[in-house]
Protein backbone atom coordinates (compact mmCIF):
# COMPACT_ATOMS: atom_id res chain seq x y z
CA UNK A 1 0.00 0.00 0.00
CA UNK A 2 1.26 3.72 -0.92
CA UNK A 3 -1.15 4.97 2.10
CA UNK A 4 1.06 5.96 5.26
CA UNK A 5 -0.24 6.96 8.69
CA UNK A 6 2.63 10.00 9.67
CA UNK A 7 4.01 10.71 12.82
CA UNK A 8 4.66 14.14 14.63
CA UNK A 9 7.04 14.55 16.99
CA UNK A 10 5.89 15.72 20.02
CA UNK A 11 8.50 18.71 20.17
CA UNK A 12 6.82 20.07 17.07
CA UNK A 13 3.12 20.13 18.44
CA UNK A 14 1.40 21.09 21.11
CA UNK A 15 -1.15 19.11 23.60
CA UNK A 16 -3.41 19.83 26.55
CA UNK A 17 -6.27 17.67 28.32
CA UNK A 18 -8.63 21.09 29.23
CA UNK A 19 -11.91 20.43 30.56
CA UNK A 20 -15.51 21.80 29.19
CA UNK A 21 -18.06 22.79 31.85
CA UNK A 22 -21.51 21.97 30.49
CA UNK A 23 -22.87 18.77 28.34
CA UNK A 24 -24.31 20.36 25.42
CA UNK A 25 -22.89 18.93 22.45
CA UNK A 26 -24.25 21.56 20.17
CA UNK A 27 -21.66 24.54 21.38
CA UNK A 28 -19.48 21.58 22.77
CA UNK A 29 -17.23 22.68 19.58
CA UNK A 30 -16.61 26.36 20.03
CA UNK A 31 -16.23 25.48 23.60
CA UNK A 32 -13.36 23.62 23.35
CA UNK A 33 -12.02 25.75 20.15
CA UNK A 34 -12.53 28.76 23.31
CA UNK A 35 -10.15 27.26 25.65
CA UNK A 36 -7.87 25.44 24.09
CA UNK A 37 -6.80 29.09 22.78
CA UNK A 38 -5.94 29.82 26.07
CA UNK A 39 -3.68 26.82 26.33
CA UNK A 40 -1.83 26.49 23.24
CA UNK A 41 0.60 29.04 22.98
CA UNK A 42 -0.03 29.38 19.29
CA UNK A 43 -2.54 31.31 17.13
CA UNK A 44 -5.18 28.17 16.20
CA UNK A 45 -5.92 29.91 13.19
CA UNK A 46 -2.59 29.07 12.00
CA UNK A 47 -2.79 25.29 12.95
CA UNK A 48 -5.05 22.35 12.17
CA UNK A 49 -6.37 21.39 15.59
CA UNK A 50 -8.18 18.14 16.50
CA UNK A 51 -9.81 17.07 19.90
CA UNK A 52 -11.34 14.02 21.44
CA UNK A 53 -13.61 13.87 24.64
CA UNK A 54 -11.63 11.26 27.15
CA UNK A 55 -13.90 11.40 30.02
CA UNK A 56 -16.83 12.53 32.29
CA UNK A 57 -16.11 14.02 35.52
CA UNK A 58 -19.32 15.51 36.91
CA UNK A 59 -20.75 17.84 34.90
CA UNK A 60 -17.56 18.49 33.34
CA UNK A 61 -15.79 17.02 29.89
CA UNK A 62 -12.32 16.42 29.95
CA UNK A 63 -10.86 16.63 26.29
CA UNK A 64 -7.89 16.01 24.61
CA UNK A 65 -6.57 18.85 22.24
CA UNK A 66 -3.82 18.37 19.89
CA UNK A 67 -2.18 21.07 17.70
CA UNK A 68 0.43 21.20 14.80
CA UNK A 69 1.45 24.18 13.19
CA UNK A 70 0.15 23.84 9.58
CA UNK A 71 3.84 25.02 8.27
CA UNK A 72 5.04 21.78 9.79
CA UNK A 73 2.05 19.45 8.29
CA UNK A 74 2.14 20.89 5.28
CA UNK A 75 5.66 20.63 4.71
CA UNK A 76 5.65 16.30 5.72
CA UNK A 77 2.44 16.13 3.57
CA UNK A 78 4.25 17.98 0.24
CA UNK A 79 7.52 15.96 1.19
CA UNK A 80 5.48 12.33 1.64
CA UNK A 81 3.42 12.78 -1.77
CA UNK A 82 6.74 13.74 -3.64
CA UNK A 83 8.22 10.40 -2.19
CA UNK A 84 5.24 8.82 -3.90
CA UNK A 85 3.19 7.93 -0.91
CA UNK A 86 -0.02 9.21 -0.01
CA UNK A 87 -0.58 10.33 4.16
CA UNK A 88 -4.43 9.78 5.41
CA UNK A 89 -3.56 11.13 8.96
CA UNK A 90 -1.21 12.49 10.62
CA UNK A 91 -0.84 11.56 14.36
CA UNK A 92 0.75 13.10 17.63
CA UNK A 93 3.75 10.85 18.87
CA UNK A 94 2.52 10.00 22.38
CA UNK A 95 -0.75 8.86 21.23
CA UNK A 96 0.93 6.23 18.82
CA UNK A 97 3.50 4.87 22.20
CA UNK A 98 0.96 4.53 23.95
CA UNK A 99 -1.49 2.81 21.95
CA UNK A 100 1.58 0.16 20.90
CA UNK A 101 2.24 -0.36 24.53
CA UNK A 102 -0.89 0.16 26.86
CA UNK A 103 -3.57 -0.18 24.41
CA UNK A 104 -6.41 1.91 24.56
CA UNK A 105 -7.24 2.38 28.30
CA UNK A 106 -4.52 2.11 31.13
CA UNK A 107 -6.83 1.15 34.23
CA UNK A 108 -4.24 3.17 36.63
CA UNK A 109 -2.18 6.43 35.71
CA UNK A 110 1.13 4.95 33.85
CA UNK A 111 4.02 6.98 32.60
CA UNK A 112 6.11 5.32 29.53
CA UNK A 113 9.33 7.05 28.37
CA UNK A 114 10.54 6.23 24.80
CA UNK A 115 13.67 6.15 25.02
CA UNK A 116 15.49 7.46 20.69
CA UNK A 117 18.10 8.23 19.10
CA UNK A 118 18.31 12.00 19.86
CA UNK A 119 15.39 12.23 22.67
CA UNK A 120 13.31 10.70 25.01
CA UNK A 121 9.95 11.57 25.53
CA UNK A 122 7.50 11.24 28.94
CA UNK A 123 3.93 10.37 28.52
CA UNK A 124 1.48 10.29 31.66
CA UNK A 125 -1.52 8.30 30.63
CA UNK A 126 -4.48 7.62 32.96
CA UNK A 127 -7.75 5.45 31.62
CA UNK A 128 -7.75 6.56 27.99
CA UNK A 129 -6.44 10.27 29.04
CA UNK A 130 -3.33 11.28 27.78
CA UNK A 131 -2.70 13.72 30.61
CA UNK A 132 1.14 14.69 30.61
CA UNK A 133 3.74 14.88 27.82
CA UNK A 134 7.40 15.94 27.40
CA UNK A 135 10.36 15.76 26.01
CA UNK A 136 13.58 15.25 27.57
CA UNK A 137 17.62 15.67 26.35
CA UNK A 138 18.75 12.01 27.44
CA UNK A 139 18.84 9.81 24.61
CA UNK A 140 21.16 7.09 23.16
CA UNK A 141 23.28 9.69 21.17
CA UNK A 142 23.81 10.91 24.62
CA UNK A 143 24.46 8.03 26.26
CA UNK A 144 26.95 7.15 24.05
CA UNK A 145 28.52 10.24 24.31
CA UNK A 146 29.18 10.00 28.29
CA UNK A 147 30.49 6.52 27.83
CA UNK A 148 32.97 7.61 25.02
CA UNK A 149 34.44 10.99 26.94
CA UNK A 150 34.36 8.88 30.65
CA UNK A 151 35.57 6.05 29.67
CA UNK A 152 37.80 7.00 26.12
CA UNK A 153 36.15 5.00 23.88
CA UNK A 154 34.93 6.00 20.13
CA UNK A 155 31.15 6.42 19.91
CA UNK A 156 31.51 2.87 17.82
CA UNK A 157 33.02 1.84 20.67
CA UNK A 158 30.78 3.16 23.19
CA UNK A 159 27.58 1.77 21.46
CA UNK A 160 29.05 -1.79 21.76
CA UNK A 161 29.73 -1.61 25.22
CA UNK A 162 26.47 -0.09 26.14
CA UNK A 163 24.67 -3.27 24.53
CA UNK A 164 27.14 -6.12 26.05
CA UNK A 165 27.19 -4.31 29.36
CA UNK A 166 24.67 -2.24 29.87
CA UNK A 167 23.88 -1.44 33.65
CA UNK A 168 24.63 -4.78 34.83
CA UNK A 169 27.17 -4.15 38.46
CA UNK A 170 28.84 -8.33 37.40
CA UNK A 171 29.68 -6.84 33.42
CA UNK A 172 32.57 -4.42 32.73
CA UNK A 173 33.02 -4.14 36.37
CA UNK A 174 29.96 -2.49 36.56
CA UNK A 175 31.90 0.67 34.84
CA UNK A 176 28.57 1.56 32.80
CA UNK A 177 26.82 1.62 35.74
CA UNK A 178 29.26 4.24 37.34
CA UNK A 179 29.88 6.59 34.72
CA UNK A 180 25.99 6.81 33.78
CA UNK A 181 25.05 7.06 37.30
CA UNK A 182 24.74 11.01 37.37
CA UNK A 183 23.20 11.08 33.99
CA UNK A 184 20.43 8.28 35.56
CA UNK A 185 19.98 10.35 38.46
CA UNK A 186 18.59 13.48 36.27
CA UNK A 187 16.34 11.22 34.58
CA UNK A 188 14.76 9.74 37.92
CA UNK A 189 14.35 13.68 38.51
CA UNK A 190 12.61 14.35 35.84
CA UNK A 191 10.59 11.56 36.00
CA UNK A 192 9.06 11.89 39.54
CA UNK A 193 9.27 15.84 38.68
CA UNK A 194 6.55 14.66 35.93
CA UNK A 195 4.78 12.91 38.45
CA UNK A 196 4.42 14.68 41.10
CA UNK A 197 3.16 17.64 38.83
CA UNK A 198 0.57 15.44 37.82
CA UNK A 199 -0.37 14.16 40.90
CA UNK A 200 -0.76 17.63 42.38
CA UNK A 201 -3.23 18.60 39.61
CA UNK A 202 -5.18 15.30 40.57
CA UNK A 203 -5.53 15.37 44.12
CA UNK A 204 -7.25 12.66 45.33
CA UNK A 205 -6.92 10.17 42.71
CA UNK A 206 -4.57 7.58 42.10
CA UNK A 207 -0.89 8.35 41.62
CA UNK A 208 1.48 7.12 38.99
CA UNK A 209 2.94 4.05 40.21
CA UNK A 210 4.15 1.76 37.08
CA UNK A 211 6.62 3.26 34.55
CA UNK A 212 6.97 1.18 30.95
CA UNK A 213 10.31 1.87 29.25
CA UNK A 214 10.59 1.28 25.31
CA UNK A 215 12.60 2.52 22.64
CA UNK A 216 15.85 1.81 21.37
CA UNK A 217 17.24 2.82 25.04
CA UNK A 218 15.11 -0.35 26.59
CA UNK A 219 17.52 -2.62 25.11
CA UNK A 220 19.65 -1.04 28.03
CA UNK A 221 20.29 -4.07 30.36
CA UNK A 222 19.02 -3.94 33.52
CA UNK A 223 17.83 -0.51 33.00
CA UNK A 224 14.42 -1.37 34.48
CA UNK A 225 15.96 -2.30 38.11
CA UNK A 226 18.42 0.43 38.22
CA UNK A 227 15.12 3.06 37.05
CA UNK A 228 13.21 1.25 39.93
CA UNK A 229 15.87 1.82 42.49
CA UNK A 230 16.03 5.32 41.85
CA UNK A 231 12.20 6.33 41.42
CA UNK A 232 11.15 4.04 44.16
CA UNK A 233 8.43 2.66 41.47
CA UNK A 234 7.67 -0.50 39.20
CA UNK A 235 9.34 -0.71 36.31
CA UNK A 236 8.37 -2.94 33.24
CA UNK A 237 9.92 -3.35 29.61
CA UNK A 238 7.12 -2.56 27.26
CA UNK A 239 5.45 -5.04 24.73
CA UNK A 240 5.30 -3.24 21.77
CA UNK A 241 4.23 -6.79 20.14
CA UNK A 242 1.31 -7.37 22.39
CA UNK A 243 -1.60 -6.35 20.13
CA UNK A 244 -0.36 -8.23 17.24
CA UNK A 245 0.38 -12.61 16.48
CA UNK A 246 3.15 -12.30 18.80
CA UNK A 247 4.46 -15.31 17.80
CA UNK A 248 4.87 -14.62 13.88
CA UNK A 249 5.86 -11.12 15.07
CA UNK A 250 8.89 -12.15 17.40
CA UNK A 251 9.87 -14.74 14.62
CA UNK A 252 10.02 -12.16 12.25
CA UNK A 253 11.90 -10.08 14.33
CA UNK A 254 14.77 -12.89 15.48
CA UNK A 255 15.16 -13.50 12.26
CA UNK A 256 16.23 -9.82 11.11
CA UNK A 257 18.16 -10.22 14.53
CA UNK A 258 16.59 -6.59 15.66
CA UNK A 259 14.47 -6.02 18.98
CA UNK A 260 10.84 -5.11 18.60
CA UNK A 261 11.59 -2.16 21.06
CA UNK A 262 13.00 -0.18 17.90
CA UNK A 263 9.52 -0.28 15.97
CA UNK A 264 7.50 0.19 18.90
CA UNK A 265 6.41 3.72 17.54
CA UNK A 266 5.82 2.31 13.66
CA UNK A 267 3.56 -0.51 15.44
CA UNK A 268 1.51 2.05 17.15
CA UNK A 269 1.20 4.09 13.98
CA UNK A 270 -0.45 1.16 12.12
CA UNK A 271 -2.53 -0.02 14.86
CA UNK A 272 -4.76 2.82 14.21
CA UNK A 273 -6.63 1.66 11.68
CA UNK A 274 -7.37 -1.50 13.60
CA UNK A 275 -8.34 -0.21 17.08
CA UNK A 276 -11.00 1.83 17.94
CA UNK A 277 -9.99 4.71 20.81
CA UNK A 278 -10.20 8.16 22.36
CA UNK A 279 -7.35 9.04 22.55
Amino acid sequence: TKRVTVNIPDQQTFTKVITIAGNNPEILSDSVWREAAKHIPIDLDEAYVDWQVTGVRGSERLVFVAAVPKQVADDLSEVIAISGYEPVAFEVESVALVRAIIGTVSPSPTLLIDFGHSKSNLTIVDKDALELTMTIPLSGDTINQTISQKLKLSIEQAEKAKIQCGLDKEKCKGALRIVLDAALDDLAYKITDAIDFYTAKHTGGSSVDTIIVTGGGANFLNIEEVLSVKTKKRVLAGNSLALLNETSARAFLAKKKVSPHFFTLAIGLALRSFIKENV
